[in-house]
């Protein structure tokens, strides 16, 4: 049986109540023991124990509030901005609570019709952690961060600073493309489906999430 496999049975013992939550975690950390490292940073929400995990979370999360302080927005389920003015505290508490908390509650929701044992909790950490390649493209972009504001300014006028469009466009397309796959695993450990089931959740989730987290960002926070 491959490593593949192995994790995909123990996710359906947990969801037909086989055995339980914290047995599962056991398993699955002998397993992410044995598992090459390239794959244990490809999907870390399969090799980290839960205890781990959280505190992996929480780590990546404080980063993302020390990183909005800094003049950064984190607003919407896959959104990064770097807005004209500094971002106010209270801001940027409700920019990422909204974005985590939303994202946490539309995939668990999307998976309920399929896996009716999930916990809320799992995506919630989860959705969390993978957020790490936003706070990384936000460090990226940060010490060019006047340029890439300016080049925001400029171009209706025609005037095109192309080193801050070569680093923003450097800097976002592989890390967005780190989020959604970090985001589909995150929501794959969480809710142990697999095939076109996970891909229902996760496409008509990752879409939800992203128009309700930046609505709901629109109605009731400052303008970007």
């Amino acid at each position: 049986m491959s490593d593949a496999q192995a994790r995909a049975r123990i996710q359906r013992m947990v969801v037909n109540g086989t055995i339980s939550g914290v047995e599962a975690e056991g398993l699955l950390a002998a397993l992410g023991d044995a598992s090459p490292a390239w794959r244990r940073l490809s999907n870390p929400f399969a090799s980290l124990s839960q205890r781990y995990l959280v505190l992996f979370a929480v780590v990546v999360t404080v980063l993302g509030f020390v990183t909005s302080f800094l003049g950064v927005r984190f607003d919407g389920a896959m959104d990064m901005h770097l807005p004209r003015q500094t971002v106010a505290p209270l801001d940027a508490f409700r920019d990422i609570g909204v974005s985590i908390l939303t994202t946490a509650m539309v995939f668990w929701l999307f998976s309920l019709p399929f896996a009716r044992q999930v916990r809320w909790v799992d995506y919630l950490v989860g959705v969390a952690a993978a957020r790490l390649p936003l706070v990384v493209m936000a460090l990226l972009l940060l010490p060019v961060r006047e340029r890439i504001v300016n080049l925001a300014v400029n171009m209706p006028s025609g005037v095109l600073d192309v080193g801050a469009a070569a680093l923003l466009a450097l800097a976002t397309l592989p890390c967005l493309a780190w989020l959604i796959w970090w985001l589909f695993f995150a929501v794959r450990e969480a809710s142990g489906l697999r095939g076109w089931r996970l891909a229902v959740v996760f496409v008509a989730g990752l879409v939800t999430a992203e128009v309700l987290s930046k609505s709901a960002l629109v109605l009731f926070g400052p303008g970007t």
